[in-house]
């Protein structure tokens, strides 16, 4: 994106910036434990990360005939919010990327469908905030899960207003 003299780059979190795969699988896998199930019997769950969560446990738990997407979500998002959400890593070359393009004058955001507030806790916690103007992600209650609709809110002039480009 280009607005006037200053070009926003829109960044994905989960997969593009930190390696979250680890927390996520194992809130997936206790969230089926704590429903009944034998986490075991889910296999590899990469296919499940990167969908907004109640997409990822809707199909999930559909596998053993299960239908309790509201609690399932519940149980995800407790165990996510104090443990899962630090179960991640930034992966190798990040911190050297960023630098280089907000040396090259881009304004950095991020546009992920987690959580905003868990987005931001993320960029926190690997010490990644500093590198970013904006953080861009679903809202609670289920606003801006769908892609098309977070990053409709990521418009150029929406980064602009917001960002005082």
């Amino acid at each position: 994106m280009n607005h006037g003299n200053e070009r926003a780059v829109l960044l994905d979190l989960d997969g593009t910036l930190s390696d979250s795969r680890p927390g996520i699988a194992a809130c997936f896998r206790f969230t089926l434990q704590q429903l009944g199930h034998d986490p075991d019997a889910a296999g590899d769950l990469t296919w499940a990360v990167g969908p907004p969560i109640a997409v990822s446990l809707r199909r999930l738990i559909a596998r053993f005939g299960d239908d309790r997407v509201d609690a399932a979500l519940a149980i995800y998002r407790e165990r996510y919010s104090t443990t899962g959400i630090y179960e991640c890593s930034v992966y190798p070359g990040v911190a050297g990327m960023l630098n280089g393009l907000r040396d090259a004058g881009f304004v950095l955001c991020i546009a992920t469908s987690k959580r905003r507030d868990f987005a931001e806790r993320v960029m926190d916690y690997l010490g990644l905030r500093g590198y970013v103007r904006g953080v861009y992600g679903a809202e609670p209650g289920g606003g801006l899960d769908r892609k098309q609709d977070l990053l409709g809110n990521c418009s150029p002039g929406v980064i602009a207003r917001r960002h005082g480009l």
